[in-house]
């Protein structure tokens, strides 16, 4: 309609006067300069209202800005980038992808990952959709904002005709969203009216962002809490899932822009991604950029004028002169249009192309996330460069796994209507050949060494018998499993310190030694171990490590055990008893006594209980 009729044009639809433009001029009047002039309008607030209440999104002038100024200080930069949240999440979305290159609809995993990662932020409690788990009651949450995001355009669409189309499965969805909501602003209101001053504080030390908590300082109307909640809940999950669906629709096409991807993540600067790192991932945020200016996330924005206004482009008999827009008109922004405009971006405007936002000229940026308010824009873009950046790490090419052409699928935002089906192919190190089903070969060589206590020499065959001799990594199947050797110094560093918290000990280890270590520092992984850390970290102040009695005491012991007229000794069982003896004095306060006597009966259960592990652990 825009190349037909003109950039701005107006229609009539059952006595309803609408204007549909996509004049940048305009775009910049209605969102900013004159924003105060146009509301969401009575048809919008219809649609939303059943859902989000007096939310951000569903409420105009006094009720909005109120809501403005209660959530803006909850999207501090600092607080709402949680490079540990997304990591965590994303190791989630990895266990979900398929380990082969079998095809998989990423448009619906994105939705399901970032899910998981929003009611983490919003009620420090996730969805876990990616795991198939129960999140605390929220395991129908996911659905139930799917239908009820549905009717909400379906209801805008039709505008005052919605009410003819009843729909009890919407009601049914929104009273369970709002009951789940209830309980978890519920259970704060009341654990934060019981807390102490100690146990609040004590809360803040550990670092953990909870938006709820925020917003809670500044108002504990239940509520006001659910409303602006849900609000901000639908304004994070579906832009940010969408925005990445979209890119990697065309970056599956695109295989020389992968590359060109992959080199810029894999540099030094990406190895250690925090909020800097991600800023300086310009071919990553490029591409980002033009995803949304491609694919508008919100293709289609509305507003409609709450008093009579001259728009600066759209009257006239060649449309460019002012245009009178009385009270009560609805306004469509057609962002899908204004973003594939030529005389704006050039003849190549229909094509994806990054690179020209390296030299974009001011004033002209992609109108993508309408409807983000606030710091939620920032945050949709820091989640979608960083789970970009990770799959670009982890995956050494992606593929279309269909042949089928864009076709758009258009409800609140644009996604395309057959999904995003891909094969990912994973980055893998140089392979120890099998000639045996399911590696039994090299299960059965490493139970033979194992059994010799000759484990290093194990990994020495491994080394070099590799398809590339030499490498520092190498990888193998033992059964279904596989394994990763690696005695490269850069991935040493990464594993035990720059990246230290990708990696874990892993459900298998924490099995092996449950029985024996329990939930200790040395068998949890994550948020446990941090909280094991903050519990130990003060017994080992620098203090008490200078403290050299006790050491002394028992090093003196070891001295008299060794015989001084050149007799034999065994130093390595000299050295485990003293170590074992200045360890539980240090600890406990108390000696165990095997310096004097080998056979005690703790020292022998300790030996015993090491070698069963170590048994465990080999076989």
């Amino acid at each position: 309609l825009s190349s037909d009729i003109g950039h701005t044009f107006e229609f009539w639809v059952l006595g309803a006067r609408n204007f549909v433009t996509d004049e940048p001029e305009n775009v910049k009047a209605i969102l900013s300069t004159e924003f105060s002039t146009f509301d969401h309008g009575p048809n919008r607030q219809c649609a939303y209202s059943p859902l989000l209440g007096d939310g951000i999104f569903a409420v105009d002038e006094a009720k909005w800005r109120d809501a403005r100024v209660l959530l803006r200080p909850s999207f501090a930069k600092s607080q709402i980038c949680d490079i540990d949240l997304f990591e965590r999440h994303f190791g989630n979305l990895l266990q979900a992808l398929p380990a082969t290159t079998a095809a998989v609809d990423l448009q619906e995993l994105f939705k399901r990952l970032f899910m998981d990662i929003i009611t983490e932020m919003l009620f420090g409690s996730s969805t876990n959709t990616l795991k198939g788990k129960d999140g605390g009651g929220l395991d129908a949450f996911s659905d139930a904002c799917e239908y009820t995001q549905k009717v909400v355009w379906r209801k805008i669409a039709l505008g005052p005709k919605a009410r003819f189309w009843p729909d009890s499965k919407d009601r049914q969805s929104r009273r369970f969203l709002h009951n789940i909501v209830d309980q978890y602003v519920e259970q704060f209101v009341l654990t934060e009216q019981k807390s102490t001053e100690k146990e609040k504080q004590a809360e803040n030390e550990r670092g953990r962002y909870v938006f709820l908590e925020h917003l809670a300082e500044r108002t504990h109307d239940r509520k006001v809490l659910r409303d602006q909640l849900l609000s901000t809940l639908l304004g994070g999950r579906d832009t940010t899932s969408t925005l990445l669906s979209n890119l990697f629709w065309i970056l599956a096409r695109s295989p020389s822009l992968w590359r060109e991807l992959r080199k810029e993540a894999n540099s030094p600067e990406m190895q250690l991604l925090d909020t800097e790192a991600l800023k300086k991932a310009s071919l990553a945020r490029q591409c980002l950029q033009e995803s949304l200016r491609h694919h508008p996330v919100v293709p289609i924005n509305q507003r409609w004028a709450n008093k009579d206004i001259v728009l600066p482009r759209g009257g006239g008999p060649a449309g460019d002169g002012p245009l009178f827009v009385p009270e009560g008109s609805n306004i469509f922004i057609n962002v899908w249009a204004m973003h594939k405009r030529k005389d704006i971006w050039g003849e190549d405007a229909e094509e994806f192309r990054p690179g020209r936002w390296e030299n974009i000229h001011p004033g002209v940026e992609p109108q993508s996330v309408a409807g983000l308010t606030l710091g939620q824009e920032e945050l949709a873009f820091s989640e979608a460069t960083y789970i970009l950046i990770r799959m670009l790490q982890c995956f050494e090419s992606v593929s279309p796994a269909d042949d089928e052409p864009w076709r758009e699928n258009l409800s609140i935002t644009l996604t395309a209507s057959s999904g995003c089906k891909v094969a990912l192919r994973r980055d893998f190190a140089p392979r120890v050949p099998s000639y045996l089903p399911l590696g039994l070969d090299i299960v059965f060589r490493s139970a033979l060494y194992s059994s010799k206590n000759k484990d290093l020499d194990f990994w020495a065959w491994l080394y070099s018998h590799s398809q590339h001799k030499g490498s520092p990594t190498v990888e193998l199947y033992m059964g279904p499993q596989r394994f990763i050797f690696t005695a490269d110094p850069e991935n040493i560093k990464a594993i035990l310190a720059t990246k230290f918290q990708d990696y874990g000990k892993g459900q298998s280890f924490h099995g092996d030694w449950k029985d024996f270590l329990g939930d200790g520092i040395f068998n949890v992984d994550g948020q446990e171990w941090q909280a094991s850390r903050h519990l130990i970290r003060p017994q080992f102040s620098q203090e008490r490590l200078h403290d050299l009695d006790i050491f002394e005491n028992h090093v003196q012991k070891a001295i008299a055990k060794v015989d001084r007229h050149g007799q034999e000794v065994d130093v390595a069982d000299l050295f485990y008893r003293l170590t074992l003896d200045a360890t539980m004095d240090f600890l406990l306060a108390h000696s165990v006594g095997s310096l004097d006597d080998p056979q005690t009966e703790f020292a022998a259960a300790f030996d015993e209980i090491q070698r069963i592990q170590a048994l465990k652990m080999r076989f």
